[in-house]
């Protein structure tokens, strides 16, 4: 993973989290508490939770893909209602995006 500590420490996302969560730490003394540096560099749980593109670093390998099936049986391509939908992006600014993607579900029969 190519992404330096200091993206991770000047990140809005963390800055944000650390002032409303615990106010008299700053950004890398938190980091460095929850063990979410190694060696200098941001874990994948730091990139995921406080990078603003945590795809940019891990590519395929940061996003979430919701699929809606049209029954509680079984899963398969058949039972696959609509296009799969993508969430990309930190993990703290999903879950509205997952929210709103429950309330466009359909109405159960």
């Amino acid at each position: 993973m190519n992404i330096s500590a200091s993206t991770i420490i000047n990140s809005p996302i963390l800055k944000e989290f650390v002032k409303h969560v615990v106010p008299n730490l700053e950004p890398k003394v938190f980091l460095q508490k929850q063990n979410l540096l190694r060696g200098g560099k941001p874990t994948v749980a730091a990139v995921l939770l406080f990078a603003e593109e945590p795809q940019a670093a891990l590519p395929k390998r940061s996003g979430i893909k919701l699929y809606r099936y049209a029954t509680s049986a079984a899963r398969s391509r058949d039972t696959l209602v609509g296009v799969p939908t993508s969430i990309e992006g930190p993990v703290p600014g999903r879950e509205g995006a997952a929210a709103a993607w429950r309330r466009k579900a359909p109405a159960k029969s």
